[in-house]
């Protein structure tokens, strides 16, 4: 959920022009997810128009973001860019983490040397942690650099200790859909693997079915973990369409009754994630097949 309280334009001779958030803002469902054949109707958008903004005017504005259904139960993380195509003069980034709830991970990348202090606190509430940044020269875009966020200068918080407790998030809630299997699928990788003895062979076969007959289109309805839980597999089957993890699932599912050892695995389609922070931020789904050896 986000707010605007706040918006104004400050013209050069020093005069205010607030800016009637209301009347010149629209919340819409992200259209950008189209190009990808995928509907999310948690994928929401808020969108203010500045009108009379000119070149030379400087624009002051205030929002508040609440986070109401974190992606894992019981767990918060956050990543702040402490450096940006534009220079920092000042700017504090402060975390109040509950007892119930500490931070377990924090970690400053790519540090600009000298420009951060980090302190913490205690309070009746839990504890302060404070990074106060100053004067952090503009960074500048290079030709095919990798995205801005993953090699500027950023700090990674998380109340995640390890990667594991993400993992196992993943796999309770991933592991009744792939049971949802049906006398149709069985019979399916029966046909499939008819006369294949190789474990290989058989990854092939039904990897190949699953790609070329599972076309890619996403509805994004799920209620515990939208945008991760899978499908049951029995839809994806019937229906012949899904997203990245309904074809995961469904993959996995098949590979284990071929008496394959099959699990879905999500990953990051991009830059590498910065290894020293759990969290849960992907954007896809692949699977394993752990072998013999």
């Amino acid at each position: 959920r986000v707010a605007v309280p706040l918006l104004e334009v400050i013209k050069p001779g020093g005069g205010i022009v607030p800016v009637d958030v209301a009347a010149q803002s629209r919340e819409m469902i992200d259209p950008s997810q189209m190009s990808k054949n995928i509907y999310n109707p948690n994928d929401r958008v808020l969108q203010v128009g500045i009108p009379g903004l000119e070149i030379g005017d400087l624009l002051h504005v205030t929002y508040r973001k609440e986070l109401l259904k974190p992606i894992v139960p019981d767990t918060w993380s956050d990543l702040a860019l402490f450096e940006y195509t534009s220079p920092i003069k000042h700017q504090v980034y402060e975390v109040l983490a509950p007892r119930e709830r500490p931070l377990k991970k924090a970690v400053l990348r790519s540090e600009v040397a000298g420009t951060v202090k980090a302190t913490t606190g205690e309070t009746e509430k839990g504890t302060i942690h404070r990074w106060e940044v100053t004067d952090v020269p503009r960074m500048f875009d290079e030709p095919d650099m990798p995205p801005l966020h993953s090699v500027v200068q950023r700090l990674l918080v998380s109340t995640v200790g390890e990667w594991e407790d993400i993992s196992r998030w993943y796999w309770r809630v991933s592991e009744p859909h792939l049971k949802a299997v049906t006398p149709a699928i069985r019979e399916k990788v029966r046909e499939l693997t008819k006369g294949v003895n190789d474990s290989q062979e058989k990854i092939n076969v039904i990897f190949r079915w699953v790609s070329q007959q599972i076309r890619y289109l996403g509805l994004t309805l799920e209620k515990e973990a939208p945008g991760f839980e899978p499908h049951d597999v029995s839809l994806t089957f019937e229906s012949r369409h899904g997203v990245c993890r309904d074809k995961a699932a469904l993959l996995t599912a098949m590979l284990r009754l071929a008496g394959l050892d099959a699990f879905p695995v999500m990953i990051y389609v991009g830059p590498k994630k910065d290894a020293e922070v759990p969290q849960p931020s992907f954007n896809h789904a692949v699977v394993a097949v752990e072998d013999k050896d």
